[in-house]
């Protein structure tokens, strides 16, 4: 038995301890069996005192538990997060290119049917097919009912309570894409108010015929602007610039890059300081 030769081995180190002692048998076996069992009570207690070190070391200031570095323990049943309330993000501007088509046609809305967002005129739900915004300014779009019927086409206006005034939005049945570019486009809008730009603000929005994809438009002051062409409809808001001309010089292009054939406008051109 493995206490039998912890016993053993105590008996030969007490005998070598005392070589010289009486040997007295039982007294000899009585003192081995203390020794071990001091040795294992020692054993023990130095486990135990250094599970208390390590505790009171955990405990010292700059100790790795100290610097936040978390203690292991047993994972406790996870808790759902309370729902965050539901907040609402504000509609950008009219004036904004990032713009909802929802709040366009909200805004075109209004303007029709004198502030409401009901009456003859909802336009509400429809299809934006086109749109063109000048930052700062306002934005210019043309919107198709679900039934294809009829069609709004609309400039809505920021800060300016003039442009506002001169709104052309309106809304009327959809007649048969045009055969031929009108050669007097790109002649309405209105001169630009300083505080918000330069020259004349061009206010477009219709139909080309459908093989046109884009229109190339020139102030004739060095500025130019391209407006994509979707089904033939089309929409423009765009500062000129100072100087700019109107009637502006424009063409129409098919997906082949090949100008589309127009006439000559019927007026002259103007210059816009």
């Amino acid at each position: 038995m493995p206490e039998d030769q912890e016993i053993g081995a105590e008996l030969h180190r007490l005998a070598e301890r005392d070589p010289l002692a009486p040997l007295d048998p039982e007294a000899l076996l009585v003192r081995g069996r203390r020794g071990v069992r001091r040795r294992r009570v020692l054993a023990v207690a130095g486990a135990v005192v250094v599970t208390a070190v390590a505790a009171s070391v955990a405990l010292l200031p700059g100790s790795a538990f100290d610097q936040g570095v978390p203690p292991i323990a047993t994972p406790s049943p996870s808790v759902p997060a309370s729902p965050r309330p539901a907040t609402s993000i504000p509609a950008r501007p009219v004036d904004d290119p990032a713009v909802t088509d929802e709040t366009l046609l909200e805004a075109c809305t209004r303007q029709l049917n004198g502030g409401g967002l009901t009456g003859p005129d909802t336009i509400v739900g429809w299809q934006v097919k086109a749109r063109s915004t000048q930052p700062k300014v306002g934005t210019a779009f043309v919107a198709v009912s679900p039934d294809g019927k009829s069609v709004a086409t609309c400039d809505v206006y920021g800060a300016s309570a003039d442009l506002v005034a001169n709104s052309r939005s309106e809304s009327h049945v959809v007649g048969p894409a045009p055969q031929a570019i009108d050669p007097n486009l790109m002649g309405t809008g209105a001169a630009c108010p300083r505080s918000l730009c330069r020259g004349w603000l061009f206010v477009e929005a219709g139909r080309v015929p459908v093989n046109a994809v884009r229109i190339e438009v020139d102030a004739g002051n060095g500025h130019r602007t391209t407006v994509p062409v979707n089904d033939g409809w089309f929409a423009l808001l765009w500062a000129g610039g100072a100087n700019s001309e109107f009637p502006a010089t424009y063409r129409a292009y098919d997906a082949s890059g090949k100008a589309l054939p127009q006439g000559e406008p019927a007026i002259g051109k103007t210059r816009v300081p």
